[in-house]
Parts: C-alpha cells; structure tokens; sequence
C-alpha cells in the first residue's frame, strides 16, 4: 500500500487531539479546531491564537521513518540539531524538548520524537494516542508559554539564519480553555518578529441570566 503524505498524517494528528480534548473536563462543546494560515504580512497572531494563552507547540511531519534522515540535508535544519545539542545551549534544548516534536508514519498510525534527537537512530518514540492525551491533558511538563515560544524561536532564528527556506511547520496553541489553534508557517524569522507583539487581555465574555416570566 502507498505511504500516504504527510498531509494525512496532520489531519489525524489534528483528529485525535480534538478526540483527546472532548474527553477533558473542559471538552469542546463550544470550540472547534482552527487552522489559520500565517503569511508574511500577517502581523497579529495574538487574534489568531485566543491571546496565546496556554500552552504552544512546534510540529513536523515526515512520510516515514526513513524520511526523517533528509530533515537534515538542509543546511538550516543540520544547523538547528547541531546547535540544540551543543552544551552551551541547555536551556534551548529545554525548551525545545517540552515543544519542538517530529511525528512521523508507522504501519499503522503515528509516532513523536523530540526534534532535538533526530539525528539519534530512532529507537523509541510516543505513540499518537498517548502523546495526543499528553499534550491536552495538562498532567506533563510540556508546551512553551508566550514568553518562552518567543525565546526559543528567537534562538532558531539566530542560529540558522533563517530564511524563507529554512525552518518551517506548524504551531500548535491548547489554549486555557482547550481550545485547539493551528498556524502554518515557513519562515520562522517573520513567525518569531510578530511574537513581539504583547498579547491583549481576553475580552470579557457576555454572561446569561435566567429570570422568571411574568
């Protein structure tokens, strides 16, 4: 059977973190997934992202496991592991190893690993449902908050240099509420500059009363 592209592979990862949120305290009842594309003029992502509270995440896909190897052919992505893994940038790895994940094609279904470790032989990875449960469930010390997402695709941008064809993917947002955005984006340099803008207050929601007819 034909591999499928990494296409498929984002709409189940996108499926089965809706099914993984529903089965929260908080659910999706009043919330859908929102996949929004990003372009370079976009200059306010905070609308795009319910003010970015919560929780962020970095994803790329690969077909398959033998894929994950030409991740590394880019002169901008051998940069990145090489710097992630470089002792005098802990805390860069630590914040890429909370958020910055490739998930990539099994026989049947999906496995994660940090993107720290791709050039590591692959020999454990997060299974899709588990990882899914992870990132919405809020029990594990992962995602990046505003003010960290904006650090660590700072380091990215400086360290690779990034151009229009350099690291690219897509941001994941589990907002407060639960709610599940999405943006793509290929040029990490305008993504990390429109992080600069400081994310307004919520406004207020509108509250229902319930009274007696007369």
């Amino acid at each position: 059977m034909k591999q499928p592209y990494e296409n498929v592979y984002i709409g189940n990862f996108i499926f089965a973190l809706g099914f993984q949120a529903a089965k929260t305290n908080n659910g999706l009842s009043d919330k859908a997934v929102q996949l929004v594309q990003q372009t370079p003029d976009e200059q306010k992502l905070n609308d795009l992202f319910v003010n970015w509270s919560g929780k962020s995440f970095i994803f790329e896909f690969k077909r398959n496991i033998e894929k994950i190897s030409t991740e590394l052919k880019k002169d901008a992505k051998k940069l990145l592991n090489k710097c992630l893994n470089n002792p005098i940038n802990e805390r860069a790895l630590t914040l890429s190893n909370k958020s910055h994940f490739l998930g990539y094609g099994l026989e049947s279904g999906l496995g994660f690993v940090h993107y720290s470790t791709i050039h590591n032989k692959i020999e454990r990875y997060y299974p899709l449902d588990k990882f899914c449960s992870a990132i919405v469930g809020g029990e594990h010390d992962l995602g990046l908050n505003h003010e960290e997402l904006k650090e660590y695709l700072s380091f990215i941008e400086t360290v690779t240099k990034s151009t229009s064809e350099g690291c690219g993917g897509f941001i994941l947002n589990v907002s407060d509420d639960g709610g599940l955005n999405m943006v793509p984006f290929d040029n990490v340099k305008v993504l990390s500059q429109t992080l600069d803008i400081k994310p307004e207050p919520p406004a207020p929601r509108p509250t229902r009363s319930f009274g007696m007819g007369m």
